[in-house]
């Protein structure tokens, strides 16, 4: 068995201690965000493509590939993979496109993202486009298969912000295969954690 080198124990205990300050972050600033972070597990590991993974009940951090960002800009990722997670986008996905689907899921939680508060700022490798608002992922899904699922495909933005895209890449899959045979069990425990969440952040604000 191979030891973690020194740099890459002290990488990840620095890492960890940013999430903590996260997680507190959340318990001042969203109830129902607090809860999900201190529910759901997280580990540190190496993703084949993007830093945060989830597979629908847990979440993978590969701590190598948070250098790109600030720490505002992983708080906001942060967030992003605990939607995926309350709106179960991996267990939703079933026989579509693993491409598609993936930037559908991106799309409709940053449109959700927009309407929030201190949840740190969306990085530049995020896409988002307000004239998709209000629509779920399968409405979002059906929309880019038609464009012939163009990985290159670039829209203009226009300059009253409504609408600002970035070309999607593969760096960005963040939804791992959901296994099987605990399928059921895990999704009982994510809505039960999901239940308590929105029962901590109704008796604090209306946001939820």
């Amino acid at each position: 068995m191979s030891l973690m080198p020194g740099w890459k124990k002290m990488q990840i205990s620095s890492y960890k201690d940013i999430f903590e300050k996260i997680r507190i972050k959340f318990l001042f600033n969203h109830p129902f965000l607090s809860v999900l972070a201190l529910s759901i597990d997280s580990v540190f590991s190496e993703n084949k493509n993007s830093a945060f993974l989830t597979n629908g009940f847990k979440i993978t951090i590969d701590s190598s590939k948070l250098e790109k960002y600030s720490k505002e800009e992983i708080t906001y990722l942060y967030t992003h993979t605990l939607l995926h997670i309350v709106l179960k986008h991996p267990y939703r996905q079933k026989t579509r496109d693993k491409y598609i689907w993936n930037k559908s899921c991106d799309l409709v939680i940053n449109n959700i993202l927009s309407t929030f508060e201190n949840i740190g700022e969306k990085p530049d490798d995020e896409i988002i486009d307000l004239t998709l608002k209000d629509k779920c992922v399968e409405e979002v899904y059906e929309i880019l298969y038609k464009e012939k699922k163009e990985e290159q495909s670039k829209i203009t933005p226009k300059k009253n912000g409504n609408l600002q895209t970035n070309k999607y890449n593969k760096s960005k899959l963040d939804l791992d295969e959901v296994l099987k045979n605990s399928e059921k069990i895990n999704q009982e425990k994510i809505d039960g954690i999901i239940i308590q969440a929105l029962s901590i952040a109704k008796k604090a604000s209306n946001t939820y």
